[in-house]
């Protein structure tokens, strides 16, 4: 949220407003460019909070938690980061493609409303979806299990792939879309 919160938030006005029009004279990369303008550090108090209660959580666990699997924080978080980034960017980069695309924005968030809980509370199709179709599931459920529970040894290199491919998807997408952005304007 505090990276790109805002920017995709607005990114649709951007194409409306015709920011990326001047963002394409830069010389310097025209996504980097929409995706990370602004930071919004008020979200800094809520990553505070909820890093607080990770670790309360953490620590009520009945069969404790061996707080060396807490480094896989420092895995699991930016590989978390990395499917809620390539995701929205593709959403987003819809806009690029379409006049007004603030609709296609409201079915992002209702998938991604999706994927804050649990992934076993869906049944096969949707859940399906939203953890590699849509993989917002794997931005909550897939860490969660990787810190939480030893035995399940498929959920680190799942989370790691589809963090991978998905990033690599969004940065194929992104400059196909805006050569088609050129020819349209």
């Amino acid at each position: 949220m505090v990276l790109f919160a805002h920017n995709f938030d607005v990114f649709s006005e951007k194409i409306v407003h015709s920011d990326l029009d001047l963002l394409l004279l830069r010389p310097v990369s025209s996504q980097q460019l929409m995706t990370s303008q602004k930071l919004q550090c008020g979200f800094l108090l809520n990553a505070i909070f909820a890093l607080s209660w990770l670790l309360w959580s953490l620590s009520l666990l009945p069969e404790g938690f061996p707080w060396m699997r807490s480094l896989l924080i420092f895995i699991v978080v930016p590989a978390a980061l990395s499917i809620f980034y390539s995701t929205r960017l593709i959403f987003c980069t819809v806009a690029l493609l379409m006049t007004r695309a603030e609709h296609f924005h409201e079915l992002y968030f209702t998938f991604f409303k999706m994927g804050q809980r649990p992934d076993h509370l869906y049944g096969p199709g949707i859940r399906y979806i939203i953890l590699l179709i849509i993989p917002v599931g794997m931005i909550a459920s897939f860490p969660t299990r990787v810190l939480v529970d030893p035995t399940d040894s498929w959920a680190l290199p799942v989370l790691l792939t589809v963090a991978v491919g998905f990033l690599f998807l969004a940065n194929l997408f992104w400059p196909q879309s805006v050569k088609r952005y050129i020819t349209i304007g």
